[in-house]
This record gives C-alpha cells, structure tokens and sequence, in this order.
C-alpha cells in the first residue's frame, strides 16, 4: 500500500496522514513507526520528498504541493506512480 501526500496540504495534511498509518494495526507497524524518513529523489538526485517505507506500505510526503500532488507537481506525482509499480509484490499479500 502507497499513501502520498502534499507537504502544504491542509485539507488532508501528513501530520493527519501519519497519525492514522500509525494506529493501523499490522504485522509491519512497529517496523514502520521505527523507520526513517528518507530522500525521495528524482533521476538527478533532486530531492522531490520524503519517504518512510517497510514490507508493503510507504509513505511519501511530496514536497511543494498541496491537496492535488498531480497537478502541484506533476514531475513529483509521475515519480509516485512509478514507485508504486516498481515496488515488489509483498509475499504475504492477500488479493
């Protein structure tokens, strides 16, 4: 699972996304809560956000944009999608 938000995102900001993904009960939380925010970078290193990721969920706070990731910045959002297609298929999944 992916969730993304825009760091100026005051509808639905990250302090907000952050607190339900830390009250979600799973095999992974105490791995997630633990973990680090790292660089979400572009191909030249640009730093575009940040991520916090484990197993099969990742958080990424989109820098420079608000409640519409896509349209703030779409370069950002493009990079979003892509890691959620790259990301390997957690072998635990239920479908």
């Amino acid at each position: 699972m992916q969730v993304y938000t825009g760091e100026h995102d005051y509808q639905t900001n990250w302090y907000g996304q952050m607190a339900w993904l830390a009250a979600l009960e799973w095999d992974g939380q105490d791995d997630f809560l633990s973990g680090d925010y790292k660089d979400f970078s572009d191909a030249t290193g640009n730093r575009v956000g940040f991520i916090r990721t484990t197993e099969n969920l990742s958080f990424i706070k989109v820098n420079n944009s608000g409640q519409q990731v896509a349209a703030d910045t779409p370069q950002a959002a493009l990079l979003v999608l892509e890691s959620l297609i790259a990301a390997p298929v957690a072998p635990k999944a239920v479908v």
